[in-house]
């Protein structure tokens, strides 16, 4: 309002959403790609899964606290929002602020310096694009089919992730976000509160099922259940596509979970086992695998829109679109793990676990009945 806005023209308040949810995007990405590289790189190929299955964990573990927050009626908790989504926001700009801080205070880092100083300072932003292209094309081919399902997976996650709230406050809860101070807004509220609650037990869900799934992986093979995880989100958009009560809801919201849990390590298992023997590209390879992350995003933004649009501005429009992406990557799952050259990654790994203190000192470990020396810094056995 200090900017201009009024009750029926928003164009500054929708303009820096836009603007801080694009910079927030970009933010988590910024962490994402490198931490993936770090862990094709750093640890040892034994420790790979592990680490995949312990960043789904975590990003569940933070998704559960986030949006049991946004659960509390912060309105009334604290009185000094005007609507549930300014407390929401305002928590999530603490919280960003805190988590912004404490990196740059508790971490240390040597400054690049020499060689590759004058190559940063070099850098053109046509050089971004074509680092990104050539993180793509160093993919190997076999993996290729792995990150159109991920597409696709990622494709369908955004198409919920962006009306659920929405879905919820509107459809299940018959509110109307304009009707300020009537019940049509009250109901928003309450609709707002309670999809959070459905995204916190999702979440539930997501962090259960990723530990879950890291210990059933060896027993059923990672594909497979990886399959069982995309099934789950296609009866979920059909859950939420055909009706829209506060039970079916929670329980096609929390189905999300599953999907998730296995869209968020099963696929980086599988490129970190893919170029496990190649070190000059393992992280290049790791860090081009999350533009199958990155890119359904763009496509979600622009294609939901006129969808809305030409639905009669129906946000559930777009719970087809997730639709479309689960069933693409259904499909594309199950000729993939029918094809003979994808059952080693059902392999489980060469030597046993590796205690963290060795790692990067010369150590013995034994393999069926072989002694193996791990070279100093490598992380290979020889």
């Amino acid at each position: 309002r200090l900017l201009g806005d009024s009750d029926d023209a928003h164009l500054v308040g929708a303009s820096i959403a836009i603007a801080a949810f694009w910079v927030q995007d970009c933010a988590l990405n910024t962490i994402q790609g490198p931490c993936r590289a770090l862990v094709a790189d750093i640890l040892p190929v034994e420790c790979h899964a592990a680490a995949n299955w312990s960043i789904s964990f975590s990003t569940g573990a933070a998704y559960w606290v986030a949006y049991g927050s946004g659960a509390l009626d912060l309105r009334g908790l604290l009185g000094i929002f005007h609507t549930q989504l300014q407390g929401m926001y305002a928590v999530a700009l603490l919280g960003m602020v805190i988590l912004g801080i404490l990196p740059l205070v508790l971490l240390s880092e040597e400054p690049v310096q020499g060689d590759e100083l004058r190559a940063v300072k070099s850098w053109k932003p046509s050089d971004i694009c074509a680092q990104v292209v050539a993180s793509y094309r160093a993919m190997p081919a076999e993996l290729m089919p792995v990150f159109l399902i991920q597409f696709w997976s990622f494709f369908a996650w955004f198409a919920f992730k962006l009306p659920v709230s929405d879905w919820v406050a509107e459809d299940v809860f018959d509110g109307d976000a304009l009707a300020q101070g009537g019940p049509g807004h009250e109901r928003f509220e309450a609709g707002i509160r309670y999809a959070s609650l459905c995204l916190m037990v999702m979440s539930l869900v997501f962090l259960t099922g990723s530990a879950a799934l890291g210990f059933m992986g060896g027993y059923v093979g990672i594909m497979r259940l990886w399959q069982c995880c995309v099934l789950a989100s296609v009866l979920s958009f059909l859950i939420m596509i055909i009706t829209a009560t506060k039970v079916l809801a929670m329980l096609a919201i929390g189905m999300i979970g599953i999907f998730f849990a296995g869209a968020f390590s099963i696929p980086w298992i599988i490129v970190s086992k893919a170029v496990r023997d190649d070190d000059q590209t393992r992280g290049r390879v790791t860090a081009g695998f999350n533009l199958s992350q990155c890119f359904p995003s763009i496509v979600v933004s622009v294609v939901s829109g006129p969808v809305v649009a030409l639905s009669g501005e129906s946000v559930a429009s777009i719970f087809y679109l997730g639709l479309l992406g689960s069933v693409a990557a259904f499909v594309l799952l199950g000729r993939t793990a029918r094809d003979d050259k994808y059952t080693r990654f059902e392999d489980t790994p060469d030597v046993g676990p590796v205690d963290p203190e060795s790692i990067g000192n010369p150590a013995t470990v034994e393999h069926d009945g072989v002694d193996l020396e791990w070279s100093e810094g490598s992380g290979v056995a020889v």
